[in-house]
């Protein structure tokens, strides 16, 4: 179950979810901040997110990804 709780990060959410580990706390923060500027799905801004903290490289036919890849981390 996920519990929502207001706080001051960047995305002004903080997830609390029953086994996420300390490490994947900025990949969450980053991807709400995604998810809070842009019209992806949330699946896609974890993706992203990934990404941008080097835990892995996108490859993906949505143009849309693709698309904040190259305008955001290139």
């Amino acid at each position: 179950m996920f519990r929502w709780k207001k706080c001051g990060n960047e995305s002004g959410v903080k997830i609390r979810y029953k086994g996420l580990k300390q490490e994947g706390i900025p990949l969450f923060d980053q991807a709400l901040s995604i998810y809070k500027k842009t019209k992806l799905d949330f699946v896609d801004c974890l993706l992203i997110s990934r990404n941008a903290l080097g835990m892995g490289d996108v490859f993906s036919f949505d143009e849309g990804i693709n698309k904040y890849i190259r305008t955001h981390l290139s």
